[in-house]
């Protein structure tokens, strides 16, 4: 009893785990209400993990392209990162799932001595005790190879070779997806960045308008509602340029993140390019959707994912049938006294006949069966979204190419009619109220081309990502002759 009792009390006092032994309550949050505060102790192997992957940074001091955004997202992203473990942990397991075609073998090295004794009966009948001591110790190797089994292993090797690809094309779909972000962030920033500077430039007329107004009300020619009309015109347009620059500094915010860079790092971008970009897409629905059925990635992966439940039901139907398997071993043993089997060998077939296993077979032949239907019907459905995807994208590209056109041509009069106002305007010409409608009617053709911009390039960018060409070495698909 005190040996016992002193084991227990050494365990308790040498183990750290002493507390939540005693009171396993200490280790969680004391009420429904509060929260968990963990001790030293409990975070240590916490605080010892580490990001150790090197980031990759922008440069600071020259203007950062989309292709370099790109190539920067993609290096830090840990979704891609998550997306390439699983496509490699599926190819490991595709290689491991092949073995299956080799034989086994085994080296199995034996050392066994016993001592047993004995009691037995002398003709006499005196009881004599004899002592048995035995040794024996040698090698044996074992190879197991299975030599047919009805397709049921080729049918295997088959399920994970498509179960790889489908890790792939989803590694593939991924990487375009966190590209489609980077593209949607930085178009977003740019448009975003050209809104404010055209707040500001609307500030800069309105301040003018405000000036002019101010000049003509101290003159004596115009009465003070004209002039508070200009104010309070400058003053909304003052404070539309810092609800801009907050959404500027939103959309910076965003898209640094998706870059996976510390906030604090500087990021020079280049804007809208001066000249509208040729749209690299025909507005061609089936060649576009054509190109989709090869590159889209996860249109391939619900292909590869229907293979891959086809076979997983091939090798349900073939579990039913024989199986021939060999089993072979062979080695040598020695013992005391330096005698010797001169060695010794097995070989074994079994062949066997599945008769009846509850309806084992049966019911997982059904489910593989339902897991094949549910397989098609996302193949159906990714389709469709697919076809949705390219339909919208190539209505959005058909619709921001004209509304580049037309905002431009809309941009170029406003600005045309607010130069004539402002100066008819200082001349008594026209009113302040035609000003401001002059000033309005810029301002909007300003927003409108910046916002047709945006929409021309995402829509490039959606179509790219639709039909599955978006790619950081060339975004523009190859058209065949």
């Amino acid at each position: 009893m005190r040996k016992s009792l002193f084991i227990i009390s050494f365990l308790l006092l040498s183990s750290c785990k002493t507390s939540a032994i005693l009171h396993p309550y200490t280790k969680a949050p004391e009420t429904h209400t509060s929260t968990w505060v963990a001790s030293t102790e409990d975070t240590a192997a916490l605080t010892a993990i580490e990001i150790t992957d090197e980031l990759f940074l922008p440069a600071c001091d020259i203007d950062n392209s989309l292709g370099d955004l790109f190539d920067i997202a993609l290096h830090n992203n840990p979704s891609t990162k998550s997306t390439w473990s699983e496509a490699r942990a599926a190819a490991a397991a595709y290689g491991e799932n092949l073995s299956s075609y080799l034989p086994t073998i085994d080296f199995d090295a034996q050392f066994n001595t016993n001592r047993e004794g004995y009691i037995f009966n002398n003709p006499n009948g005196e009881s004599s005790f004899l002592m048995n001591n035995q040794i024996q110790y040698g090698p044996i190797v074992t190879l197991s190879y299975l030599l047919y089994d009805s397709g049921e292993r080729k049918s295997k090797a088959a399920k994970y070779f498509w179960a790889l690809q489908k890790s792939n094309f989803l590694h593939n779909e991924n990487v375009q997806s966190v590209m489609k972000t980077v593209a949607d962030n930085y178009y977003t920033y740019i448009s975003d960045e050209a809104q404010y500077n055209a707040d500001l430039e609307d500030l800069k007329d309105a301040e003018e308008s405000y000036k002019a107004a101010s000049d003509k009300y101290k003159a004596g020619i115009l009465a003070i509602t004209d002039m508070l009309q200009a104010k309070t015109n400058y003053l909304q347009k003052k404070v539309n340029l810092t609800n801009q620059k907050n959404i500027k500094e939103n959309s910076y915010a965003a898209l640094i993140t998706t870059l996976s860079i510390p906030s604090s790092h500087s990021l020079h971008l280049t804007g809208f390019p001066k000249e509208i970009l040729p749209c690299p897409f025909k507005e061609d629905f089936p060649y576009l959707f054509k190109i989709a059925k090869k590159c889209r990635g996860e249109y391939l992966a619900a292909k590869a994912n229907v293979l891959s439940a086809e076979k997983d039901l091939a090798m349900a139907k073939a579990e039913v049938f024989p199986k021939l398997a060999l089993t072979a071993n062979g080695g040598e043993y020695w013992y005391q006294d330096g005698y010797q089997d001169e060695g010794n060998y097995n070989i074994q077939l079994d062949f066997t006949i599945p008769l009846f296993a509850g309806y084992y077979f049966r019911n997982q032949i059904k489910n593989k069966k339902a897991l094949l239907a549910d397989a098609k019907a996302s193949l159906f459905e990714t389709e469709l979204t697919v076809v949705e995807q390219i339909r919208i994208a190539m209505n959005d590209l058909t619709s921001s190419k004209e509304k580049i056109k037309d905002t431009k041509s809309y941009l170029e009069a406003a600005e045309i009619e607010y130069s004539a106002m402002f100066k008819r305007y200082k001349h008594g010409i026209v009113t302040i109220l035609d000003l401001l409608s002059s000033q309005a009617f810029l301002a909007d053709a300003r927003a409108q081309h910046i916002t047709a911009q945006k929409e021309y390039y995402t829509s490039i960018i959606s179509l790219s990502f639709a039909t599955g060409v978006l790619s950081t070495q060339n975004t523009e698909p190859s058209y065949e002759k």
